[in-house]
């Protein structure tokens, strides 16, 4: 998932938010907006950098990321949504302008933060996943690399799902 840009954002703003992290505040029970959109090259080249760093940053592989849900607003403010299940299903696309809370926006198409997680990125020569098998859900495997794909190992819960109620 790609954090939302926002007012006026584009793709080297994925790719900088990637290599340096995102400056603003997320917190759980703000809604993100999911871009679905694959980008193999900015995603190559920002995990490059984490991986390798640069001449002024040293590689850094360790990223925080949301863990995120359906929140309850989506089924009313969005029928396309109104039986999504995963955040996979949503549909849509909207532009809140900046805005994470429910308060001041109606959302129809976005994703709850429900807590926050640690991982590791991995190089791409360590994906060690053998197979195919590409099922619904995780009946499959993860399948071969494919590029702009990101796969990481889990650290640890920064705030774990459930710990902070939600709205």
């Amino acid at each position: 998932m790609r954090l939302p840009c926002v007012r006026g954002g584009n793709d080297s703003d994925y790719v900088e938010r990637f290599k340096l992290g995102y400056n603003g505040v997320v917190n759980v029970n703000d809604r993100l907006i999911p871009e679905a959109e694959n980008l193999p090259e900015p995603t190559d080249e920002a995990v490059n950098f984490r991986l390798n760093g640069s001449g002024q940053y040293q590689p850094n592989t360790r990223v925080i990321i949301p863990i995120t849900d359906i929140g309850p607003e989506i089924a009313a403010n969005n029928a396309v949504n109104a039986d999504a299940e995963t955040i996979y299903d949503l549909q849509g696309l909207e532009n809140p302008n900046g805005a994470y809370k429910t308060s001041d926006y109606n959302f129809g198409s976005s994703v709850r933060v429900t807590g926050f997680a640690e991982f590791e990125i991995l190089h791409p020569d360590n994906y060690s996943r053998a197979g195919s098998d590409y099922e619904e859900c995780d009946n499959g495997d993860l399948g071969p690399y494919q590029p702009g794909q990101v796969r990481g190992k889990f650290i640890r819960y920064v705030v774990k799902p459930g710990e902070v109620p939600l709205q």
